[in-house]
């Protein structure tokens, strides 16, 4: 720390912490174009992908609202996504378990238990997502086949 504070006094430093910034600010008015283009290109993919998604969703609450059988199905579907979360939630917690017994038997191990539990992580969102979503649209498809009271 001592080092820093008595190299920060002297006017070398100083000129190199000016002659980095003005190349820091050459560097960066040459990349926004090329930054900003990339950036518009996957935002407008991005766009088209989540209207696609819109649009598939709206067709999936449709054959819902329409079929009993598709509600019957989704159901079966997320009560087996359920059991499939539980399953990852017990594996999870099990190689947890064992991740701090495992030190003594080499760090390869504990590195192959370690990536299965962020695998495990990243199954779990994926499955939670999942979930998620066929719920919302169990519940949109119910929304549309809820009696209208005309009566009010």
């Amino acid at each position: 720390m001592d080092e820093l504070l008595r190299a920060m006094q002297t006017w070398t430093w100083w000129v190199g912490v000016v002659v980095i910034g003005l190349l820091i600010n050459l560097v960066s008015a040459y990349l926004k174009y090329p930054l900003d283009a990339l950036l518009s290109k996957s935002l407008i993919g991005w766009a088209k992908k989540s209207e696609r998604n819109r649009l598939v969703e709206e067709k999936f609450v449709r054959r819902l609202s329409s079929h009993g059988s598709h509600r019957i199905g989704a159901i079966a579907i997320l009560i087996l996504m359920l059991a499939a979360m539980q399953l990852l939630i017990l594996l999870f917690l099990v190689l947890f378990a064992l991740n701090p017994s495992m030190s003594e038997s080499g760090p390869y191990l504990r590195g192959l238990i370690n990536g299965a539990l962020f695998s495990i992580m990243v199954v779990g969102c994926y499955v939670f997502y999942t979930i998620f979503g066929i719920v919302r649209s169990l519940l949109q498809a119910a929304k549309s086949l809820a009696p209208v009271d005309t009566t009010a």
